[in-house]
């Protein structure tokens, strides 16, 4: 539902549980519009209720910090020795110089050589974790601010948390049962009392939009819903029915 004048637009949506009495206002102007929540009021059956209760929340959060430091150290060592053994044998000849064709010319030789050591690496890593919670207040607002051309939202109350009963209606009826009221007769009416101001030096002005229950309708189960199966994603996903409402209820404005 829609209220609309050359300021502002304010946008009702109830369809829920209980009935939802939230609703959002539209600036329409080319200044700050501002909600004074002090004096606005959720009325049901005469009874006013406050939007400004100078409440307050806590909010908090954890910030940690981590600190690593590291250390490491290196070492290694290694030795080698070798050692062998050759020898020229020279025949008929003695001493005398030979040359490397020489028939008579023999070489023998060994030789070893070994390699030993160690080499190691160590590290330690060390790291410290530091957390803190932070705290803070926030204040409800008293002053609703809303810029040009952009809306909020107020949220607060429903607006039957029981049932509306009637000795002429039938609560559990074969398909379904009805009963109409005008305003004067009503079991239930209700209506938000909004004062607000456009711009910095402008006087408060006051809308009031009033709505009533002008019916109620009681529904047995098969005339109120049906049932819809619904489609598996996986085939190895079971599935079963939805229940959905018969009548187009409002989901949007």
């Amino acid at each position: 539902m829609l209220y609309e004048d050359e300021l502002c637009s304010i946008y009702y949506s109830f369809w829920a549980n209980g009935g939802d009495a939230s609703f959002a206002i539209f600036n329409k102007s080319n200044e700050i519009m501002y909600v004074d929540l002090s004096k606005s009021f959720f009325i049901r059956n005469g009874l006013a209720n406050d939007y400004y209760k100078e409440r307050e929340w806590g909010e908090s959060r954890t910030v940690t910090n981590a600190i690593q430091t590291s250390n490491s150290a290196s070492a290694s060592g290694s030795k080698s020795r070798s050692y062998g053994a050759s020898a020229t044998y020279m025949g008929n000849y003695g001493t005398l110089p030979v040359t490397e064709l020489d028939p008579i010319l023999t070489t023998a030789s060994s030789n070893i050589t070994e390699t030993y050591g160690i080499n190691y690496t160590t590290a330690i890593a060390n790291t410290m974790a530091t957390s803190k919670t932070v705290s803070s207040a926030v204040k409800e607002q008293k002053i609703l601010a809303i810029p040009p051309k952009s809306s909020k939202i107020i949220v607060e109350y429903s607006i039957s948390n029981k049932i509306l009963a009637d000795c002429d209606l039938d609560r559990f009826p074969e398909e379904k049962a009805s009963i109409e009221f005008d305003k004067e007769n009503s079991p239930l009416s209700f209506s938000n009392y909004i004062t607000y101001t456009i711009g910095d030096n402008s006087s408060e002005m006051v809308l009031t939009n009033s709505f009533y229950v002008s019916k109620i309708t009681n529904y047995a189960e098969p005339s109120a819903f049906k049932y819809v199966e619904r489609i598996k994603p996986c085939q190895n996903l079971t599935s079963d029915d939805s229940k959905n409402y018969k009548t187009t209820y409002p989901t949007s404005i």
